[in-house]
């Protein structure tokens, strides 16, 4: 008898005429199941976390449930990522450089290369996708971020999307950061809002994400439990810490302990600063971390450190008289500059404002980082509750190193940068109470990032240096023991390639498969540290294996890791054997090029336990990249050995490039702005104008209400252009008394009583750090007078209005000829950035109209800057950002506000109701000026 799909080719039964005579074999129909005993996997991925951080690493904030994970586990002190968040998760998800996954760079970046296109290859399968074919459940909450943005909407194939990549349920956002008050969520393949909102007065009853996530993550486990007790399940557990916006009751900042009051009181001994646990400042906070750090153990007594601050002379930007063209920063291409965000500000230089409210943002996110923690806390209890904790291999680890992207100052809203508007320290201290809440979408400043990076350079994006690259790591489970005198910590060199293959060796029974979902896979890229677990790699002679790998040693295979490849935003750098060479050179978007040109450093950071002397010279260990081998000063005083030194930086240089064309680490990018987003990119809908068409050319986009939200990437971009919105809408007449329900058994419409009135929003997009909404107040008891408003809200700086009145009993009701409510901006200018007193940056100027039924009306207008003498506003005048409303989310609706709303006018959802929205058009006009493109890729950086 033939066979018709390739499962009856595994059928062992017998097949007759009847089945009577027939014998069933239930083997390949049904579920895969694990073998028996197999672990549950726990990853639990922190983002932006500097290695001088938490506690178990000597940092000062609090994380009691992650050292939980440390006592019952391991610390690992030489851990490595990519730099980058998403990349990184690539490689912790698969097991193969992020090259090699197509992620050299974030998602909204991407070049149309091999290693750099976003979209990773199913050949090299994510860990979930193979572990539910060997019988496990398999969930990811939290951040995704490894699809590429215009995938990451409804309309998309789903190819990459978490169910698309091998987990069974996903409960997160699909960005790379997110609002943790009110965060743009996904459920499976569908966008869903928050249960319940936040309350800034109630931390135990007011919604956060990482409290959200938590919960989520135990109702999956409890789901699965209920009904397969037995059946082994892998989390990919991923909160919105510790990337910005860092929101948190500043109440927690009390609870835990990071000070005891909350009150400023400017030049009063009495302020808060002077009680906090971060008072003294980063420069200082690094020289106590490394302290502590050398009282661990983590780094020994003849390590020299911490790390200055801008190494390479980079401080000269907070110069006055700094000229980029007569300059003493090191390494920088003739005709280029050193990035203005890349360095950071002396504490001593600061005001005392300044030093208040940087003292308060590290604060709010200590405190954050804690919240989560506690989170995490809550998981942890129930697995111990539950007794599934001894059987799960946890994994705790940071994406990257601390993030930079505040730039020396700092912000309340990160916003204001990427529309071009300073942050304005004045402004800012009138919202230090505000730090952390719904008022605020904060970041702390570079010295922070240098702070909690201790005691290494520089922070994530920077791949050439330690400070972007180690990150904490802790790892427990079935199999890790510590016996007695084992310090717990373990020093050998491993990277986020690495954990993959770890895992599988954990999992007894279950080999990495050939072929997955029918795609033949590539090799894992990463080894296997399994074989640190043993106590005896706790002694200094085992710090290093790739010095013994190969031997008779029993303790350690004959592949160990002896190589890693670094490459990101043009930044790269090589580790081979207990050497590093890196390039000196600024991460996109630096715009240096010149990459044959570069100034390449090394550095022994193994020192001579694991490096043989070199023509005499002995090495001493430089794990922080304090001593550049082949600087002029080293090699001036060391002339004898500069022969053999200038050949090692060669020998390193050659394999970079050997590894870069096994991995797809080339071509390298640091490309200005303008020309990354002018990347011509697969989208889904052809662009509303040609080149070549006219300044007054228009496009209209058709909506209609009950859809979801619609990502502000596909949604009309409104920037800097004259634009119309124009919602339709009827009133129909009421039902009949008597209607035939018998053909269909439901009504398809919803009639409306004529004496219900329309109020809500008939159209939104943003939120309250920048957007805009059109909606209707509902006229009083006993009036037909309704108000229609629209409200423009500039980065969140100024809410501007205009209104107007119109008479509900004139609703057309039929809907063939909708009543139509308008609003019009037209374009005047685009405000000059450079000039004196501009406050707004380069945003738009024009007037705004509101109509019915095509009838301009008269309107009241308020406006937060009418009396800006910059602006010179007249009545009927509003300003519009030149940026994206978020960088992140609040995306656009039609018929309701979800999220944060743009007015405190009203609550969301603020559905509209009273009347039936038949359409709305957003028409956009031709007009647009030239975004500031620095400033909105670096949000895109900023976002992951």
């Amino acid at each position: 008898m033939s066979k018709s799909s390739s499962s009856n080719n595994d059928f062992s039964g017998v097949i007759k005429l009847d089945i009577r005579d027939s014998t069933p074999d239930w083997t390949p129909y049904a579920e895969p199941k694990a073998p028996a005993q197999a672990p549950n996997v726990l990853y639990i991925v922190l983002d932006d976390t500097g290695f001088g951080a938490w506690e178990m690493f000597g940092g000062k904030i609090k994380m009691p449930n992650f050292k939980r994970i440390v006592d019952r586990g391991l610390v690992y002190t030489n851990f490595h990522t990519t730099a980058l968040c998403s990349p990184t998760r690539s490689s912790l998800l698969n097991g193969r450089n992020a090259t090699s996954n197509g992620m050299s760079c974030i998602e909204e970046a991407t070049s149309g290369f091999p290693g750099s296109n976003g979209r990773i290859p199913f050949e090299n399968a994510f860990l979930p996708a193979t572990l539910n074919q060997q019988g496990y459940s398999t969930f990811a909450l939290g951040k995704w971020h490894l699809c590429p943005e215009e995938e990451a909407n409804l309309a998309a194939n789903k190819r990459n999307w978490p169910l698309g990549r091998g987990f069974e349920r996903y409960y997160g956002f699909l960005g790379g950061e997110t609002d943790q008050w009110y965060p743009d969520l996904v459920y499976d393949n569908h966008l869903i809002e928050p249960p319940y909102k936040p309350d800034m007065e109630d931390p135990e009853g007011g919604y956060h994400l990482s409290k959200d996530l938590a919960d989520k993550g135990i109702s999956f486990i409890q789901d699965l439990k209920a009904i397969a007790p037995d059946k082994p399940w892998m989390m990919y557990f991923c909160p919105g810490a510790n990337h910005a916006p860092h929101q948190i009751w500043p109440q927690k900042i009390l609870d835990y302990k990071y000070n005891t009051t909350l009150k400023y009181e400017e030049g009063s001994a009495n302020s808060f600063e002077h009680f906090s646990v971060f008072k003294e400042g980063y420069e200082q906070y690094r020289e106590d971390v490394f302290a502590t750090m050398k009282t661990l153990g983590i780094f020994d007594e003849l390590v020299n450190g911490p790390a200055e601050i801008n190494p390479h002379g980079e401080g000269e930007l907070g110069n006055p008289d700094y000229d980029p063209n007569n300059n003493d920063i090191q390494c920088v291409p003739d005709g280029k500059e050193w990035p203005a965000t890349e360095w950071v500000k002396p504490w001593d230089s600061l005001s005392g404002k300044e030093k208040a409210l940087f003292v308060r943002m590290a604060e709010i996110y200590a405190a954050f980082s804690t919240y989560t923690d506690e989170q995490v806390g809550r998981l942890l209890d129930y697995l111990e509750e539950t007794g599934q904790i001894d059987n799960t291999i946890i994994v705790a680890v940071a994406d990257n190193g601390a993030s930079g992207e505040g730039g020396p100052n700092g912000s309340v809203n990160e916003n204001l940068f990427f529309n071009d508007i300073e942050d304005d320290i004045d402004k800012n201290m009138a919202l230090i109470d505000d730090l952390g809440t719904l008022k605020t979408y904060n970041h702390y400043p570079s010295g922070w990032a240098w702070g909690f990076d201790t005691p290494f350079k520089y922070w994530k994006r920077w791949s050439n240096y330690e400070g972007g690259d180690a990150t904490p790591f802790m790892i427990c489970g079935p199999g890790i023991t510590k016996d007695a005198g084992d310090s717990g910590f373990r020093k050998q060199y491993i990277h986020a390639v690495d954990l993959v293959p770890t895992i599988y060796e954990m999992i007894e029974g279950i080999e990495p498969p050939d072929v997955v979902n029918g795609y033949v896979q590539n090799p894992i890229e990463g080894v296997s540290f399994k074989y640190t677990f043993n106590a005896e790699l706790d002694k200094p002679e085992y710090q290093y294996p790739y010095t013994l790998a190969g031997g008779e040693n029993p303790l350690i295979p004959d592949e160990v890791k002896d190589t890693q490849f670094y490459s990101m935003l043009g930044t790269r750098g090589i580790w081979h054997k207990g050497w590093f060479a890196c390039a000196v050179h600024a991460p996109t978007p630096s715009d240096w090029s010149n990459f044959d040109k570069d100034t390449w450093e090394l550095y022994c950071m193994d020192g001579p336990a694991a490096i043989p002397q070199i023509d005499g010279l002995s090495l001493a260990a430089d794990p922080i990249q304090q001593t550049n081998l082949v600087s002029e000063a080293f090699l001036t005083a060391n002339p004898d050995h500069k022969s053999a030194l200038l050949v090692k930086l060669e020998e390193m240089k050659l394999l970079w490039f050997k590894q870069a064309e096994e991995l797809n680490g080339m071509p390298l990018d640091d490309r200005s702005t303008s020309a990354v987003l002018g990347e011509e990119r697969p989208q889904l809908r052809e662009p509303p104008f040609e080149d070549g068409d006219a300044d007054t050319a228009t496009y209209t986009y058709e909506y209609f209400p009950g859809g979801s939200e619609i990502p502000e990437a596909v949604a009309p971009n409104v920037r800097t252009r004259s634009y119309t919105i124009e919602a339709s809408i009827y009133k129909p007449a009421e039902a009949p008394a008597t209607q035939d329900t018998k053909k269909n058994k439901k009504p398809i419409r919803t009639f409306l009583s004529q004496q219900q009135q329309p109020n809500g929003v008939l159209f939104s997009h943003g939120g309250r750090f920048g957007g805009h909404s059109l909606y209707v107040e509902a006229p009083a008891v006993g009036s037909t007078t309704a108000k229609l408003h629209y409200v423009y809200q500039w980065i969140g700086r100024g809410e501007q209005k205009a209104s107007c009145e119109f008479d509900t009993a004139n609703i057309s009701s039929d809907p063939d000829n909708p009543t139509k409510l308008r609003v019009a901006f037209d374009k005047i200018e685009t405000l000059d950035s450079t000039a004196a007193n501009n406050d707004f940056g380069s945003s738009t100027k024009g007037t705004i109209k509101l109509f019915v039924d095509g009838t301009e009306q008269n309107i009241t207008w308020d406006n937060p800057f009418d009396d800006d003498s910059f602006l010179n506003l007249n009545t009927n005048e509003f300003i519009t950002q030149p940026g994206k409303f978020s960088l992140c989310g609040e995306g656009m609706n039609i018929g309701r506000d979800n999220g944060q709303p743009v007015t405190e006018d009203y609550e969301t959802p603020a559905e509209f109701e009273g009347a039936i929205i038949k359409n709305v058009a957003v028409t956009i006009q031709n007009d647009a000026a030239e975004t500031n493109a620095e400033k909105e890729f670096a949000g895109m950086l900023w976002r992951d």
